[in-house]
């Protein structure tokens, strides 16, 4: 007897067990009693792993690809061998159930047609546009149909289910092509029953237009995670009917937002949407589902993390951005476990330049170790502006200024300017210039002074390379770093 090494999902420990004879398993099969519908593989591997007596671990082991081993590798081949022999047959096309090739050869030399109700479905001549009447298989029949089809663990798309079971009920030309007003009526009627099934909860939409079985669904070789779930409320993309998807539970979301490690300037909402996503191994459905009020996933986590907003155990610095206020603290200059009230650099900007260079600049300036005054930082509700300002200007030793086009259009950034060029006239050298998408003969009509003063530019500097240069102007404020750009 070969032997294999599995996984045990329960204790996460390699093990070896025990592979039964191919011929054995095909006996077995062989030997197994046939419903008048068939049989499935997932139906088979249960009633097997009875018959030869498999111990609990072994009914559980996992292969490499995190599927279960008695059913993918020992089961399910030994099938596929039968039906190529002649032995099984699948009389109803892939994904089926199997039949003794006996069985159906009897049912074929007596000309059996499936006997089932019927249900009228109005179509379309396709020449004139009037409308008649065809016979298809009722709603209930179909979804019967549904709940013994044979799913694969990705899921089966409707149109591929449609075809299939238009075998199985050995439907006529006309009855498989026929067109309405939804298109396709076979194929819409097929639909119409899954959805029925998915909102039932008998079949899982893993993604739009792929459905599976959720008893076929083995939670043993699932690599979705275990955690407890809520159910919310999506809209179907293509009739608007509501259905239920099942998300992490609030509490479990929490708990992943207070673990995460948020930079220094924050994490907007939709990027943590994102990355606890992937932490939970969300499918598409899951992430992608719409509701009344947009993404489901987003909104859920939104909900969570207004919450801990809420209870202090997060800080919004801004809408759409949160950060953990333990991290805050140790990041920002003026955090409660600050003992020095100086900083590095004071960051003057206008607002619209935020986004594309000053807070990757600030975020990297404070990965490098340096103490940044930033108003997002240190501005909180009711502070009196100007008296924030001028503390932040005087208790800092640089000033980088972000001269654009929106710099010269507002008043803060240049009041915060004035008062450095006024500490550059006291023979102090604290103006590091930073130039974004501007040219020396604008910044010439705006301030000729700042003309004289070596910048970098964002067109031919990277904002780490300006970064760089800025960490090292502060960390060696004399010498010839000095002269890089405070010149």
């Amino acid at each position: 007897m070969k032997v294999k090494q599995v996984l045990d999902p329960d204790t996460n420990k390699y093990y070896l067990m025990d592979i039964l004879p191919p011929e054995e398993v095909r006996q077995a099969i062989l030997e197994l009693e046939y419903p008048f519908d068939g049989i499935r593989v997932v139906d088979a591997t249960k009633k097997l792993a009875a018959e030869f007596d498999l111990s609990d671990e072994d009914k559980r082991a996992q292969n490499s690809s995190n599927l279960n081993v008695f059913r993918y590798d020992v089961v399910a081949p030994q099938f596929k061998w039968l039906l190529q022999k002649g032995k099984l047959k699948q009389p109803n096309g892939p994904r089926t159930p199997y039949f003794l090739a006996e069985a159906v050869v009897k049912l074929r030399e007596t000309s059996f047609q499936p006997e089932w109700p019927s249900v009228e479905r109005t179509a379309l001549n396709p020449n004139t546009g009037e409308e008649y009447q065809i016979q298809l298989p009722a709603t209930r029949v179909v979804k019967q149909a549904l709940l013994n089809f044979d799913y694969s663990s990705s899921g089966i798309r409707i149109k591929d289910i449609a075809e299939a079971l238009a075998e199985q009920f050995e439907l006529t030309k006309e009855q498989r092509e026929a067109v309405g007003k939804d298109g396709l009526i076979w194929q819409f009627h097929v639909k119409i029953a899954v959805i029925d099934l998915v909102n039932s909860g008998q079949l899982l939409r893993i993604k739009r237009g792929w459905i599976v079985n959720t008893e076929q669904l083995d939670l043993e070789t699932s690599d979705q995670p275990e955690w407890s779930s809520v159910e919310r409320t999506a809209l179907h993309p293509d009739t608007g009917e509501e259905y239920q998807i099942a998300l992490p539970a609030t509490r479990v979301v929490k708990q992943a937002l207070l673990n995460l490690d948020y930079s220094s300037i924050g994490i907007r909402i939709r990027d943590i949407a994102e990355a606890l996503a992937e932490q939970f191994e969300l499918i598409e459905e899951q992430r992608e589902a719409n509701g009344k009020y947009g993404l489901v996933w987003k909104r859920h986590i939104n909900m969570a993390a207004n919450s801990l907003v809420n209870s202090g155990q997060l800080l919004r610095i801004k809408r759409g951005w949160i950060i953990n206020p333990e991290q805050y603290s140790k990041l920002s200059p003026s955090g409660p476990d600050s003992s020095d009230d100086r900083y590095d650099l004071f960051i003057s900007h206008a607002t619209k330049d935020k986004d594309e260079i000053v807070r990757p600049l600030v975020k990297t300036l404070t990965n490098l170790g340096l103490r940044v005054w930033y108003d997002e930082f240190e501005l909180r509700i009711g502070d009196r502006l100007r008296g924030k300002i001028d503390e932040g200007l005087a208790k800092s030793q640089y000033g980088i200024v972000v001269l654009s086009h929106a710099f010269f259009e507002k008043k803060w950034p240049q009041y915060e300017l004035d008062a450095l060029i006024a500490r550059e006239m006291a023979d102090e050298a604290v103006i590091l210039p930073i130039w974004h998408k501007i040219t020396e003969d604008e910044i010439m009509a705006y301030s000729p002074g700042l003309t004289n003063k070596i910048a970098r530019n964002t067109s031919d500097f990277t904002i780490d390379e300006i970064a760089q240069e800025i960490a090292e102007v502060i960390q060696n404020s004399r010498g010839p770093l000095s002269k890089k750009m405070t010149d």
